[in-house]
């Protein structure tokens, strides 16, 4: 029986300090707030075009559709990256924070990633429309109140498997070890209250986040830095899911 949790402050402290020493860390920070800074920039101009205006002009129609194009592409991309440091810290190779010039690497690690996820909440997402179609064909409003605990067991356990699924995926990048559900099970059956701490770590960090963005928001220049603090905030999370792995998988025997 485990008498110490798997988290710790030193944990938390490690993954806010890891990148900073990184010799590159300035110069891939500000590409990574870039790209992220490029893709509020254009969600924010799709939200500034009238509707009207899409119905009667096709061409901005269509420009609209290229900005969301490019947008879900960006975000998939920057998603990468993360996970490529967390990768990168687990196999101890140097530096941890690699060059963005490693495109298609990056690219495919983020459309992995979106792949498990959307794998992953597919059981939340159709429970959901089901229970929307039952509901409207058999016109009992109240039937969606009564099937409620059910959807929000399903998402919660749903969003559990996910995150865990993630976790294990950094270790060899894989899709097949994400979707790994008997080792997932075991995991979870042993470290859920670990994960659960995880995740509770995770959501201080990111209202932390989100007061820092507010309090940036004052000035214009703040609002500029608010894409960096998010993407340094998505470093620091893929970190603290890299140390979380370390550790489970340091207790082979625990888990067999």
């Amino acid at each position: 029986r485990r008498e110490k949790m798997l988290l710790s402050f030193d944990n938390i402290q490690k993954s806010f300090t890891f990148a900073i020493k990184e010799k590159d860390f300035a110069l891939n920070l500000v590409i990574g707030g870039v790209l992220y800074l490029i893709t509020g920039c254009l969600q924010q101009g799709m939200k500034l075009v009238d509707k009207d205006i899409l119905k009667n002009t096709p061409e901005i129609l269509i420009v609209v559709i290229i900005f969301v194009l490019i947008s879900i592409i960006l975000n998939i991309f920057i998603s990468g990256y993360p996970l490529i440091c967390a990768n990168n810290y687990l196999h101890k190779t140097k530096p941890v924070m690699p060059r963005w010039s490693n495109i298609s690497g990056i690219m495919l690690t983020g459309l992995k990633a979106t792949i498990i996820s959307l794998l992953y909440y597919i059981p939340s997402l159709a429970l959901i429309a089901i229970s929307a179609m039952v509901t409207l064909l058999l016109n009992q409003p109240n039937l969606i109140l009564l099937l409620l605990p059910v959807n929000i067991v399903v998402i919660i356990t749903s969003m559990f498997f996910m995150f865990m699924a993630m976790i294990i995926f950094i270790k060899r990048l894989s899709i097949t070890d994400a979707l790994d559900f008997s080792l997932i099970s075991k995991i979870l059956s042993q470290y859920l209250v670990d994960l659960f701490l995880l995740m509770l770590v995770m959501l201080g960090i990111s209202l932390l986040i989100g007061l820092v963005g507010f309090l940036l928001c004052i000035t214009c220049i703040g609002m500029i830095l608010i894409p960096f603090v998010t993407f340094y905030s998505q470093l620091v999370f893929a970190n603290l899911m890299a140390q979380f792995n370390e550790k489970i998988f340091t207790k082979k025997e625990e888990i067999a």
